[in-house]
């Protein structure tokens, strides 16, 4: 999916209107997956605890500690061991549509996903931009796997297997 999106400058007939509105589809699908975590969490939290704490006699501050932030820890931790894989990643129009290949700024933006995408748009070079994009997703691969394991070694009930 981010790939299709870096690198339709390149293909012949298309445009960087088409790589919006790709982008635009692709960021309403990931923030409809955000909107269903968030709901299945608020699900989590039903009202019958909070209630029964202040039965009990619970502070804001105790119902947080000790209801709030244990339901809610599955999510955040799913939560950031996908985003641990997305370390590598760039915010792609950030850092080409701005500069816009600026000599001043040229050296501070080139991240690899500008390096990508510049290494086939210029200089054709397939293989090399192949190469880095596939380091880029194998990093990101071995971070989720990494985070996983610790997180199982810790709570091995949060971890994604």
């Amino acid at each position: 999916m981010i790939l299709t999106n870096q690198f339709h400058d390149i293909i012949p007939g298309s445009s960087i209107h088409e790589v919006y509105e790709d982008s635009r589809r692709d960021y309403e699908k990931v923030r409809k997956i955000g909107e269903e975590v968030a709901a299945e969490a608020e699900e989590a939290m039903t009202e019958t605890y909070y209630e029964a704490a202040v039965l009990d006699g619970a502070s804001k501050w105790q119902q947080i500690k000790y209801i709030t932030i244990p339901l809610l820890k599955p999510v955040i931790t799913i939560l950031l061991i996908m985003a641990v894989g997305g370390i590598f990643k760039a915010d792609f129009g950030l850092f080409y549509q701005l500069p816009m290949n600026s000599g001043p700024l040229y050296p501070v933006t080139n991240v690899l996903d500008t390096y990508i995408f510049r290494a086939l748009q210029t200089n054709g070079e397939i293989g090399m931009s192949s190469a880095a994009a596939l380091f880029q997703s194998t990093v990101g691969f071995v971070l989720i796997m990494i985070a996983n394991k610790i997180v199982s070694k810790v709570d091995s009930e949060n971890a994604l297997f």
